[in-house]
């Protein structure tokens, strides 16, 4: 940045100035150079350039082996990548890793734990003294009163360099000091305890949701080819006979497959929006990233044995549930603070320390004299104030381990509804597999027997809608056990989660969802 030259003046005023008015504008243009230069210097402006962040998480490798296809997948993952972002495989596992370890939320909650240990460290520090060094200069001029009681004038100077320890000690606010830091450390912990229960419940969930929307996308796709041939065939009826059954039947395939596509448009919204959020809460870039399920079809995760009664599961949560060892720490604390309130120490009193050693120099008008000095004093006072406020103090402390207090059966009412909630989804959605399996079973035999209809007896007594609609049916029936793989997956991840790290039995192998090609029995 320049400053731009004034005008040079070259011609003469009429009047001459006078030459006090010049040295005064000399005078005053000398005391000017200084902000004439700081208007002149350049400050540099340096553009920053953000750092290029490593990525979170490795991308996978082209050595990695591919999913085993079958020929007509019926509930396969659908694996088509979305267009304009890197692929990422992600499975159970890594969602819960990556949830924990990464995710925006929980890393602000470990902060604040960091913080409050901080505080308490701090807090058990408080009764270390503070430690000063420097010099003091004393100077007095002037009347001053004898100790006699006569007024004279005095000229004295006075220099002291030295090292000073100040203390003062109040056992009683120490005390609190500590166990409020140790009371505001639980709470920050039951509070990252509940978010990283909360985080890693949406995150698992949100990953059975996509599993179940690539599944469902399979199912519907599958169906494209056999509702392709039948509007086919059902187009070659109505080119030999125009007859209006045929053209109803022309119609209503038609219709049906429009449906499909645009179920199949619903379905490809709801995987990337499914993507999109799964990213978020892994700590992933949503922009460049998108997650690709490993798993090639939908599990069952046994993951907690519910065969165990329910009272036992129960026992279990309010053991190790999430948040429960916090609050009952951070009620300890309390009950700690109002016993030392009762006890003795509440007779404490404060103590002062003051403690000064190091060169003096004192004496008479600009001399002095020099010598070691060394200053020390002691005071031991009570607080006569808190001896009305007790009560008070008493009042609230009793209701905050009240409302701690009822907080804590809050959360126990929670832990055993949420068990018991999980429980019985888990029991009924495992009761229904087998009955959605012979559901499957009875829509393909139905199809089969339609399919039979239509070669032997031809399009007279049988219609192509009938074959649709058996195609519907399976569809129906496969997405039925989607369903209930779905509820039943989350039930387990819910069961777990609210069982604690420390109380988790040992997980059974997954079940693998039956293939409705091969049959129940065979896979669906």
């Amino acid at each position: 940045m320049r400053i731009s030259e004034s005008p040079r003046v070259c011609g003469v005023g009429r009047h001459a100035m006078k030459g006090h008015d010049i040295r005064r504008l000399a005078r005053w243009g000398l005391l000017g150079l200084p902000f004439v230069g700081l208007a002149c210097q350049q400050v540099p402006i340096q553009k920053q350039t953000a750092a290029p962040v490593p990525p979170l998480i490795k991308q996978a490798s082209a050595e990695q082996p591919a999913t085993a296809k079958d020929e007509q997948p019926k509930v396969r993952m659908n694996e088509a990548p979305v267009q304009g972002k890197q692929p990422l495989p992600v499975s159970l596992d890594a969602v819960l890793r990556l949830a924990e370890e990464q995710n925006p939320q929980l890393q602000t909650a470990r902060a604040k734990v960091e913080a409050a240990f901080a505080e308490k460290q701090l807090a058990q520090a408080r009764w270390i003294p503070d430690v000063y060094v420097g010099v003091a200069y004393y100077r007095h001029q002037g009347g001053i009163q004898l100790q006699e009681g006569p007024l004279i004038t005095s000229n004295t100077g006075a220099f002291f360099g030295s090292t000073q320890v100040s203390a003062d000690f109040n056992p009683r606010d120490v005390a609190f000091r500590q166990l409020n830091a140790a009371r505001k450390l639980y709470q920050e912990q039951g509070d990252l305890s509940r978010i990283s229960n909360e985080q890693l419940l949406e995150a698992t969930t949100t990953y059975i949701d996509l599993l179940a929307a690539h599944a469902a996308l399979a199912v519907s796709q599958n169906m494209d080819k056999p509702l392709a041939s039948l509007l086919e065939k059902a187009k070659q009826a109505l080119k030999e006979a125009e007859r209006p059954e045929f053209r109803l039947q022309v119609l209503q395939i038609e219709s049906e497959i429009r449906l499909q596509k645009q179920t199949q448009k619903k379905l490809q919204s709801s995987i990337e929006s499914a993507t999109a959020k799964l990213a978020y809460l892994l700590g992933l870039d949503t922009t460049t990233t998108s997650l690709v399920p490993i798993d090639s079809q939908m599990t069952a995760f046994h993951l907690v044995d519910v065969n165990s009664p329910l009272d036992s599961l129960v026992a279990q949560a309010l053991a190790n549930g999430p948040g429960i060892r916090e609050i009952e720490s951070i009620l300890g604390v309390i009950q700690t603070g109002i016993d030392k309130a009762r006890g003795p120490s509440r007779f404490l009193p404060n103590f002062t320390l003051q403690v000064g050693d190091g060169l003096f120099g004192a004496g008479p008008g600009n001399t002095m004299a020099w010598a070691q000095r060394f200053d020390l004093a002691m005071q031991a006072r009570w607080n006569i104030t808190d001896a009305f406020s007790q009560e008070r103090k008493k009042q609230v402390a009793f209701a905050q381990l009240n409302h701690v207090a009822w907080t804590y059966e809050d959360l126990r009412g929670k832990l055993t509804m949420g068990v018991a909630d999980a429980r019985a989804t888990i029991l009924y959605a495992g009761s229904q597999f087998q009955t959605a399996e012979q559901q499957i079973t009875s829509a393909k035999e139905a199809l089969k027997w339609s399919e039979k209809r239509l070669e032997n007896i031809g399009a007279t007594l049988a219609t192509y809608t009938e074959a649709m609609n058996a195609q519907k049916a399976i569809a129906s029936a496969q997405l039925n056990y989607i369903d209930l793989m779905r509820e039943f997956d989350k039930a387990q991840l819910r069961l777990m989660l609210l069982l604690g790290p420390d109380c988790r039995p040992a997980a059974a192998p997954p079940q693998t969802l039956p293939d409705p090609k091969k049959g129940p029995k065979e896979g669906l």
